[in-house]
């Protein structure tokens, strides 16, 4: 059964309908399409920071060959990285959600 958290916005004075139709439903546990298509998912939910912070460490390989770590652990890292965000993708909407100003202002 899926278990949904509900983020509402900051209420406006003038609306009182509109204010319930901007609520935000997110839904707990594993995004396959976060594991499997990590940036564009950040992308779809304009999580800007959390992109940039994926993209620095995905240039790990860099960094690893200048440690004298093999180029064969480059792919293990990135898939470990994408595994990382598949399995925290709720917590970084909900995260980027309460960052998001309301809209309009």
């Amino acid at each position: 059964m899926p278990v949904y958290t509900v983020h509402e916005p900051p209420r406006r004075d003038d609306e009182i309908v509109a204010h319930t139709a901007r609520f935000q439903f997110v839904r707990d546990g594993f995004h396959w399409w976060a594991l499997l298509l990590t940036p564009f998912w950040m992308l779809r939910y304009r999580m800007w920071l959390e992109l940039i912070a994926y993209l620095v460490w995905s240039r790990h390989h860099l960094w690893l060959t200048r440690l004298g770590i093999g180029e064969s652990a480059g792919p293990w890292v990135a898939l470990l990285l994408s595994l990382l965000v598949g399995l925290e993708a709720s917590s970084l909407r909900r995260w980027s959600s309460r960052r998001e100003p309301p809209c309009g202002e």
